[in-house]
């Protein structure tokens, strides 16, 4: 099988789109990658996990020495690889990203063309390196933290560093949506305009007070907000802003607010959406 597929890659000169789907073909034969690398009009190319059990490959290589000018790729890296770095081959194609188990160090590489970043497990640090990478940025998705007191205070120092960075040189002038949860938003500290602002799993006070700390630096237009506590309705309509807000999308859970079980199926989530007149 892996030698069928060596051969169709070999002679596949005008395929734009690779979906890896079983990693272990790249791990178990260093051929499939090579021929992979070797591609010259690939547009598009995704992977899951490349570490398992009996098996660890590293893509670096096969990413560093790609014929190909990626406009979309998405890698589970999974070893703290910095992609910047990795994916500097692409610098000057590359449009979308979604990365897993990343880092985001080297700060002398631009992407201009990066408009979508998409970011998993990722204990967020400096924000720097992404600004000076991505200065064209539109779409942030950003997913990994983990809810730990030693998290809370990581993002708080993390804050205060990134605050600084953007008071000094500045941050992004087109970003204008971030998905996010509300202490990554904490941690990379965003000061700048952002059109739709989307916060999930707000949980707890602790939550509420961080995003009530980052709302003025991002001034959203379009907020949503997603809680899990149903008593924190109160507390989030107090933190709203006025000033530049015009659409508010609230989701709030509901489920065992009622005693009565059929209740608490059908009204599980409620959603409060509000259209604010200028």
């Amino acid at each position: 099988m892996k030698l069928m597929l060596v051969d169709v890659l070999r002679h596949a000169r005008r395929l734009e789109k690779l979906k890896i789907q079983e990693p272990f073909l790249l791990a178990s034969d260093s051929r499939v990658s090579d021929a992979i690398a070797r591609l010259r009009n690939l547009k598009a190319f995704s992977s899951c996990s490349y570490s398992f059990e009996g098996a660890d490959f590293n893509p670096s290589k096969m990413l560093t020495s790609m014929k190909s000018k990626l406009v979309k790729a998405s890698i589970d890296f999974g070893n703290g690889e910095d992609p910047i770095d990795v994916l500097e081959n692409f610098a000057s194609s590359l449009e979308e990203l979604e990365v897993i188990g990343v880092v985001f160090k080297r700060k002398n590489i631009q992407y201009p063309k990066m408009k979508t970043l998409s970011v998993e497990s990722w204990r967020v640090s400096e924000i720097g390196p992404l600004i000076h990478a991505y200065p064209n940025l539109r779409t942030l998705d950003i997913q990994g933290y983990l809810r730990a007191e030693h998290h809370n205070n990581h993002a708080a120092a993390c804050r205060e560093m990134n605050k600084t960075f953007q008071l000094i040189e500045n941050s992004w002038k087109t970003l204008s949506y971030v998905h996010t949860t509300a202490i990554e938003l904490y941690a990379l500290a965003i000061n700048c305009k952002i059109h739709c602002l989307h916060v999930e799993n707000i949980c707890d006070h602790k939550d509420i007070v961080m995003l009530a700390a980052v709302l003025p630096d991002c001034r959203p237009s379009v907020l949503r907000i997603r809680s899990k506590d149903k008593r924190s309705f109160g507390k989030i309509a107090k933190i709203i802003p006025a000033a530049d807000l015009i659409h508010l999308n609230l989701w709030i859970d509901l489920s065992g607010f009622s005693t009565s079980r059929r209740t608490d199926r059908n009204f599980e989530l409620v959603s409060l959406i509000f259209v604010l007149q200028q």
